[in-house]
């Protein structure tokens, strides 16, 4: 094929095919965006209706044990997180 390419250096067909693919690749991300969300909503659907089985079946060890987990969980995140390294990206001193 006889393709000329432009002062840009790509053929018109590759720009075609790079655009093609972008915008698959948007469709793919925004599937995965949409799973998340979907995984996340039902995780918190989950865990309320945990809460408040335990609430009516009136388990208080239970409560307790779950919300020391969850507090666990809190810590270990904001203990892993770089909060300085954040503050320096952002440019507060």
């Amino acid at each position: 094929m006889g393709w000329s390419i432009s002062a840009r250096g790509s053929t018109a067909q590759e720009c075609t095919v790079k655009q093609t693919e972008r915008v698959g690749s948007m469709r793919h991300q925004n599937k995965i965006k949409i799973q998340r969300r979907r995984r996340r909503k039902l995780f918190w659907l989950f865990a309320a209706f945990a809460v408040s089985a335990l609430l009516f079946e009136e388990q208080v060890a239970g409560l307790y044990v779950l919300s020391t987990l969850a507090i666990c969980g809190l810590i270990i995140a904001v203990a892993f997180s770089n909060l300085e390294a954040s503050d320096v990206h952002q440019g507060v001193t």
